[in-house]
């Protein structure tokens, strides 16, 4: 009916792809996902975790406690130190993540999606969106529109957005912690109509990450 979301699985039947990548063997192979998490623990220097919260950031030696992370020599933003002196941009990590999911859609829809709609933390700023994008241009994907995370959990939940209700979605995820205050009724078409009254978020001190952290 156009107002349900439904989530492709992977080809191992789940439904969640954890953003992990790992770099393992002396060929190098990349890992996604869960067998990145498998698989990379062996050696954790060059499994990859988190690096969403570090899109389009800039990279300040002075204040940089990671050991896998460097600056990427063309750019000046954050980047991550693989095998054999190989250097990873985090844009590079994020589209890899984005493949695995159009794989998954391609086998599900039998057609490689060439849009698509990527969701963000709700206070990404203009260098976190380009990042973004260019993730999303190296996983081979013509279009893509960007919305705040909390903002579209909303719009896939199912509501009826025609009728007149006011919704607060709270976004706790492994990096970040977001909320938007959405309002939703008709439109002069009589169609359902939604209005993002505020949103925003916190990249850093929220995320999974952080409580875990706090508790080790």
């Amino acid at each position: 009916n156009g107002r349900n979301a439904e989530i492709i699985e992977l080809p191992d039947g789940r439904k969640q792809l954890p953003s992990a990548v790992a770099v393992v063997g002396d060929d190098m192979e990349v890992l996604v996902g869960w067998e990145a998490l498998a698989r990379g623990k062996a050696n954790r220097d060059h499994l990859y975790q988190n690096f969403k919260r570090r899109m389009g950031e800039q990279y300040h030696e002075d204040a940089e406690s990671g050991h896998q992370t460097c600056a990427d020599p063309q750019t000046g933003l954050v980047a991550w130190k693989g095998p054999q002196g190989k250097i990873i941009t985090t844009a590079q990590l994020a589209a890899y993540v984005i493949e695995e999911l159009l794989d998954a859609a391609e086998a599900k829809l039998g057609e490689r999606p060439t849009a698509a709609v990527i969701t963000i933390p709700a206070d990404f700023g203009n260098a976190q969106k380009e990042a973004t994008l260019e993730a999303a241009r190296m996983a081979g994907l013509l279009k893509v529109d960007l919305e705040h995370e909390p903002t579209m959990a909303a719009l896939a939940y199912g509501y009826d957005l025609s009728t007149r209700r006011v919704i607060v979605v709270t976004d706790g995820g492994g990096s970040t912690w977001d909320v938007s205050i959405i309002v939703t009724g008709k439109g002069r078409n009589k169609e359902g109509l939604v209005e993002v009254m505020a949103t925003d978020g916190r990249r850093k001190g929220l995320g999974g990450v952080d409580f875990d952290r706090e508790i080790a």
